[in-house]
């Protein structure tokens, strides 16, 4: 599939997801499942019984070495550790939400992350925790620097039937979607007094890695002059770098970036040494970091006076103090930020089935 064949198909989706609102509702429902799996963590929205359902866990896929996962059947410490075999090689995905990451673990971040066998393995796991073993429309979501690369593989790989150690799934059919296009959907369905008729609207997704630009009109006629990705633009950059103050004043290792980013998130002091550190005075100490990918952005957008701006994505509150000063205008964060993605291509998914 060609970009630009993927670009109409983007286009006539998301008129089917404008006019999804004035359709019937059927109780025979297209089962639909939407996942957002990127760098930092692994998202998935799905319906259970009629309601969402949303679900995630750290986007971690250690392979196991050859023969420990038999040594370990049935020895799991946990419930939620799914061994996922990719290729013949076992992979461990624990898809607690809460669990804690050890400071040790690598992520994948690099731009070939979605052709990995960790991608392919993360996906898998999602498709065990919905608990849907026959999903009519897969969601995914890629940047925008790497859609036009990777979409058409990612649709081929998952399209199908998979046996990865739990049973058969099969997939009747499989959307890829720029990541920000998930929260414009998320936002129409759910937040629609955001979209006023006579403003473009500009969804800013800030994620682990890169930050998405994308612009469209409250009628979804798309400005790609508008619309761009940042590659080197996400949460783990201000992360890291907080990483680096707190060494610098209190010493000792502070390695694991996924306790600081969710003391950071959460409010909650950072327990280290047994001892707790308020970091909510390191959010006006990253501006070196945060400033420079706003004003990347700018440029992108030359200027914000013609729009409404809504930040998404699990580094929203990192970066929304200096979009509100570059950009010189309100910028809201939406609802349920980390969510937002992979709850919005649900409803594509569901659009996309009725039509």
């Amino acid at each position: 599939m060609t970009f630009v064949i993927q670009l109409i198909f983007l286009e006539n989706l998301l008129w089917r997801i404008c006019a999804m609102r004035n359709e019937p509702q059927f109780s025979q429902a297209p089962v639909c499942v939407g996942i957002d799996a990127g760098f930092y963590g692994t998202k998935l929205s799905f319906r259970r019984e009629g309601s969402i359902v949303n679900v995630g866990f750290p986007s971690v896929a250690p392979p196991l070495p050859d023969g420990l996962s038999t040594t370990l059947e049935g020895l799991s410490a946990n419930d939620s550790d799914l061994k996922i075999n990719v290729g013949g090689t076992v992979y461990l995905v624990d898809t607690n939400d809460d669990g804690e990451v050890r400071g040790s673990v690598l992520r994948t971040e690099n731009d070939s992350f979605p052709l990995t066998n960790e991608h392919t393995a993360l996906v898998y796991a999602a498709l065990v925790r919905s608990g849907h073993r026959r999903i009519d429309q897969l969601v995914l979501g890629l940047p925008l620097h790497t859609f036009k690369r990777y979409a058409g593989q990612l649709m081929q790989r998952f399209r199908g039937s998979h046996d990865f150690g739990y049973g058969a799934f099969t997939i009747g059919n499989v959307a890829v979607l720029p990541q920000p296009v998930g929260t414009f959907t998320y936002v129409r369905t759910m937040q629609p007094g955001y979209l006023k008729a006579d403003t473009p609207k500009c969804i800013i997704d800030v994620g682990w890695g890169t930050s998405d630009v994308f612009v469209s009109s409250e009628k979804l006629q798309i400005d790609h002059s508008r619309c761009d990705g940042v590659p080197s633009g996400g949460a783990a950059a201000v992360v890291r770098e907080v990483s680096l103050l707190l060494r610098s004043e209190f010493g000792g290792r502070f390695t694991n970036l996924d306790l600081i980013d969710r003391a950071m998130r959460t409010g909650q002091p950072l327990q280290h040494n047994g001892a707790p550190i308020d970091l909510s005075d390191f959010f006006n100490r990253v501006a070196h970091i945060t400033v420079p990918v706003a004003r990347v952005i700018l440029t992108r957008l030359r200027t914000a006076e013609d729009l409404t701006v809504l930040v998404t994505g699990g580094g929203a509150r990192y970066y929304l103090p200096a979009l509100q000063e570059t950009l010189g205008c309100p910028v809201t964060v939406v609802n349920d930020p980390r969510f937002a993605n992979a709850t919005g291509f649900l409803f594509a998914g569901e659009a996309n089935c009725r039509k």
